[in-house]
């Protein structure tokens, strides 16, 4: 299965974080913890196999979080970033699709244009093989 690493995704919202948890009351000493703290927990949550379960690293982020402000705001990355690790896993896909799809056109133009026919008693005949 493709997919997109995570980190990355979540990294990407910081900015965007930053200042909803400083709207919310967060102290600004409490803001890069807590966006390490979000970026560690999306990263557990996406490795998780089990959707309903809360990695240990979500529950340490709940109880950081404070205010429904700073809940909300880290809902609000996490459904961005999960978008955004999908649509990267979308292109990685459609690019492999593409790649393989043009291999397969590359390999198919080197098959042999002339076949071997042979009759009754063994002798050989070159005919055209008609190619669309």
């Amino acid at each position: 299965m493709l997919s997109s690493p995570p980190a990355p995704a979540a990294r990407d919202q910081a900015p965007a974080l930053r200042p909803q948890l400083a709207a919310a009351g967060l102290p600004t000493a409490a803001v890069g913890p807590a966006i390490d703290g979000f970026e560690q927990c999306f990263v557990d949550r996406s490795a998780s196999t089990d959707p309903s379960a809360q990695p240990p690293s979500c529950q340490a982020l709940a109880g950081r979080g404070g205010s429904a402000g700073a809940g909300a705001a880290f809902s609000n990355a996490s459904t961005s970033a999960l978008s955004s690790t999908f649509s990267q896993a979308i292109r990685w896909g459609l690019a492999y699709e593409v790649l393989v799809s043009l291999l397969a056109a590359l390999l198919v133009r080197r098959l042999p244009r002339r076949t071997s026919v042979h009759d009754e008693d063994g002798a050989s005949e070159q005919t055209a093989a008609t190619v669309a």
